[in-house]
């Protein structure tokens, strides 16, 4: 059985596991999450999108896409914004055994879109260097450094926009990894590990909030944390989005998920923080013979909006509960769909608000 330590040595990147070369032609590199809220009283959609897929023509290349972006539709006031990006991946060291370092140069566009007006495009160039760890279960962790540049609006120049850091995971499908799904009988269970990338409450569905701070114009990353320095130098974001859970039993799993958004901006004064903690547990099931498992679950999510200097002023509790299932990608990867259905109560100023609220979820699940 898989133990905790091998959580410790895929996040801090320190120690690797003795195995053969897990880059080879043909291979996908693959990472999602995305979520769509909806609040029937008011008829409220608000969809988000982050996927980023690459495939490997050759053992060092990778050559993909990456699609990003959220949309607010609510009647006579829709707007979103959305990002279309390619991306090539040269590998310097593809024959190695876990540690791939690579260079990665990505373009595209940005699309603004504000109901009754024309929709906004800039171009965007993104240069990263990073590091890619793969364990015996094709679970690629990532670390990258990078800058942005983002088309000016008034000179039609590429201007330096921001600075960044993101660490996350993502699934490596390649042939070995599908011989070993043939030769596992079991992928996860009693003292397995998992993580997760997903969306609190705060910033999937009430947006307006994050809208007292500006957010930088390339957060549009499925990685599970992230720091953007904008251009100004005063500027900062920093963001965490992620959950661990912990097989109490083959079947049971307890789990933690922490959202914590930190705005340090020059145009305003003191940091504003968007923060959620949400507890919450689930109950696989096998799903016929096949490898792939339904699961029930249900949580609590806490969060809420802090400013420096005033406290927390905004409070929110959502209690819910869905279903989803867990689609094997490899034998530490799966894809998860699923759907949950709860109770939003929210206080700010006084002002209270009690709402239901339905969501569909989609992303990459880790076992460690």
């Amino acid at each position: 059985m898989k133990n905790t330590s091998k959580f410790f040595i895929a996040v801090l990147l320190f120690i690797s596991t003795p195995v053969f070369s897990q880059l080879e032609k043909g291979s996908w590199l693959i990472d999602a999450r995305g979520s769509t809220g909806y609040d029937s009283d008011i008829d409220y959609i608000i969809p988000r999108l982050y996927t980023k897929i690459g495939y490997f023509p050759t053992d060092f290349l990778a050559v993909g896409i990456r699609v990003g972006g959220y949309g607010n539709l609510i009647s006579n006031n829709n707007y979103g914004e959305v990002l279309y990006a390619g991306f090539a991946r040269y590998y310097i060291n593809p024959k190695s055994t876990n540690y791939f370092f690579y260079g990665e140069l990505e373009g595209g566009i940005i699309a603004n879109y504000l109901e009754r007006r024309d929709t906004e495009t800039r171009n965007f160039l993104k240069p990263t260097v990073g590091v890619t760890f793969v364990n015996q279960d094709y679970v690629a962790i990532e670390a990258a450094l990078g800058m942005a540049f983002i088309e000016n609006p008034n000179t039609g120049d590429l201007k330096y926009n921001n600075f960044l850091l993101q660490l996350g995971w993502k699934s490596l499908i390649s042939q070995s990894s599908k011989e070993g799904m043939k030769d596992i009988e079991r992928f996860f269970g009693r003292g397995t590990l998992s993580l997760a990338s997903g969306f609190n409450l705060m910033s999937d569905f009430i947006v307006e909030l994050a809208a007292l701070a500006p957010v930088s114009d390339i957060a549009y990353n499925s990685e599970s944390i992230g720091f953007n320095n904008l251009s100004d130098g005063r500027s900062s974001i920093l963001g965490m989005q992620a959950s661990v859970g912990f097989f109490l039993t083959n079947q049971f799993m307890f789990d933690l998920g922490l959202g914590f958004t930190n705005y340090s901006a020059s145009d305003f004064q003191g940091a504003q923080t968007l923060f959620s903690i949400s507890p919450g547990i689930r109950y696989y099931l096998p799903l016929g013979q096949g490898r792939n498992q339904l699961f029930a679950k249900a949580g609590y999510e806490f969060g809420g909006l802090n400013q420096e200097g005033l406290g927390t002023d905004y409070t929110y509790g959502f209690l819910n509960g869905g279903i989803g299932i867990n689609i094997m990608l490899t034998p530490g990867t799966a894809l998860e769909l699923g759907v949950d259905y709860g109770n939003l109560s929210a206080e700010d100023a006084g002002f209270e608000v009690d709402t239901n609220i339905l969501r569909f979820n989609y992303g990459l699940r880790v076992f460690l």
